[in-house]
């Protein structure tokens, strides 16, 4: 319950949590019917058991008819988080075995046909709000919550049901559908997001869309709903957003409301379960006109996160312009609990000191905090970072040694007094 309960305000230690808790590689069949029956029993423990219940990964053939058993006969809510469950796999390199698809299919096609027709589901995602942006800006249509409303009319009318979809009778055709829905619940572990790209490049191609697709992004923040897995809209506002904005700058300095958006973009940063949606977050929060401390604690808070969120934190250090109370946040940071932490505020500062536009006091205060966290017996622990994408073994995702904290500190000083430059 403790990993429920931190998810709304803290997603890594959530993360750590559920991965301790959590059953992934199913091999005990009387656990994984106990979790199946138990669904709706037990409030204090139902979230819970229905969070295992969808993020199966693995199941060994003494568990596959037992799966199979609650995707026919279990209650509603055990049935929609297996059928989470089934998309996963389906997506995952030779998880579904080949002699389960035809039972699979015939469990599915058997369901009522309204079963599950309140759940909307929305493929390829980014594509569509790319789209969405574009008609709604034709139509001309300014004000941001009607902007939205139109918006989610015209998703849900591009969204499929999940009804629709397990009714699918061609047995391929209905695989490819589970594949492509569970394609949407992971992210490629090279950090790239094609889907993303692209939805950004209709933006591009049709900049009147962008001011759209910031209103939505801005009224859907506020509205803090809950997202669907089978209809990620936030995620792909977000992703679409970032993405766009690299090319349209002024465009989102223009538009963007720093006052209304900062808060929402840093609870992404702190609570959003998609690590792609953090990245985003980051990005737009660097881009804001103006910024307050709760941006910087965001930054610090990036630098645990995954790989790919704290090299983003780290290059849009550069785009921060930092008071001095935002300055004392780094400042203090060097001498976090955390390594990476006080590593990646010693990069801050090394990103910010060498800027032209930095003040030489400005430059001093830094050099001498650098100076007095190098004296520091701490400077001396070792700094560990994750390397590698996972996508090929040569490739595999390790934890590498790289160096030593202070190190990072004198490396930050020579940069910043322009020593460390080569040209």
């Amino acid at each position: 319950q403790s990993a429920l309960e931190f998810r709304r305000v803290d997603i890594r230690v959530a993360s750590i949590f559920l991965k301790m808790s959590n059953d992934y590689i199913h091999d005990d069949p009387i656990a994984l019917e106990t979790w199946i029956e138990r669904v709706g029993q037990n409030s204090a423990a139902n979230e819970h058991i229905i969070e295992i219940l969808r993020q199966i990964q693995y199941l060994t053939p003494r568990t596959w008819p037992i799966f199979l058993a609650g995707l026919q006969h279990g209650s509603k809510p055990a049935q929609l988080a297996l059928l989470e469950s089934l998309c996963r796999l389906a997506t995952l390199s030779n998880r579904l075995p080949a002699e389960h698809r035809p039972v699979i299919a015939k469990i599915v096609r058997s369901f009522p046909a309204d079963l599950f027709a309140d759940i909307n589901v929305l493929l390829e995602p980014e594509n569509k709000i790319g789209m969405v942006a574009v008609a709604i800006a034709e139509q001309g249509l300014t004000e941001a919550r009607e902007v939205t409303r139109t918006a989610d009319e015209m998703l849900r009318g591009k969204a499929t049901t999940l009804a629709q979809v397990l009714a699918t009778e061609d047995e391929v055709e209905l695989f490819k559908q589970l594949d492509r829905i569970g394609d949407t619940f992971y992210r490629r572990l090279d950090g790239s997001e094609p889907e993303s790209d692209y939805g950004a490049a209709v933006i591009l191609d049709n900049p009147t869309a962008f001011p759209v697709l910031l209103q939505c992004l801005t009224v859907t923040l506020e509205q803090g709903r809950p997202e669907s897995m089978w209809f990620q809209k936030t995620k792909a506002l977000l992703t679409v957003t970032a993405k766009a904005l690299r090319l349209l700058p002024s465009a989102f300095a223009r538009h963007a409301e720093p006052g209304r958006l900062e808060p929402l973009l840093t609870r992404v940063v702190r609570t959003s379960e998609h690590a792609n949606s953090r990245r985003a977050a980051i990005t737009l929060l660097s881009h804001l006109r103006r910024i307050t401390k709760r941006t910087v604690e965001a930054f610090l808070f990036a630098l645990r996160d995954d790989m790919h969120v704290q090299e983003t934190a780290l290059q849009a250090t550069e785009r921060l312009t930092l008071s001095p109370e935002m300055r004392a946040s780094v400042l203090q940071a060097l001498d976090d609990d955390s390594a990476i932490v006080a590593a990646g505020a010693a990069r801050m500062l090394s990103v910010i000191g060498r800027q032209e536009r930095t003040p030489a006091p400005v430059r001093q205060e830094f050099l001498a905090a650098l100076a007095a966290a190098i004296q520091d017996r701490k400077a001396r622990r070792a700094v560990y970072r994750f390397t590698g994408h996972g996508n090929k073994e040569e490739d595999a995702i390790r934890v590498g040694r790289f160096g030593r904290l202070d190190q990072e500190f004198y490396q930050a000083v020579l940069h910043i007094t322009g020593v460390g430059i080569t040209v």
